[in-house]
């Protein structure tokens, strides 16, 4: 998985979270806004807002990766177990 984020509130806590559940992700500073870089993730999100979370089956907005993160960790919890 790879987690889209930048330095504001939303995105951070979406970090946290990651961290937290010492999910296996790789984190990717993005600057939607920035000069050149909008196309680059207009795709995932029309609306160029932040975090973006890549999985194998989808991308993932928003809200929504703080959840997706902790079902994953708890699945990964079940199976080691």
């Amino acid at each position: 998985m790879k987690l889209h984020f930048s330095r504001n509130p939303n995105p951070r806590l979406a970090v946290a979270v990651a961290r937290l559940l010492d999910t296996e992700i790789e984190f990717q500073f993005a600057e939607p806004m920035a000069p050149g870089q909008s196309e680059r993730y207009r795709p995932p999100n029309p609306n160029l807002l932040l975090p973006i979370l890549e999985h194998a089956s989808a991308r993932t907005l928003g809200n929504r990766c703080d959840c997706l993160l902790a079902i994953t960790a708890r699945r990964l919890e079940l199976l080691a177990n």
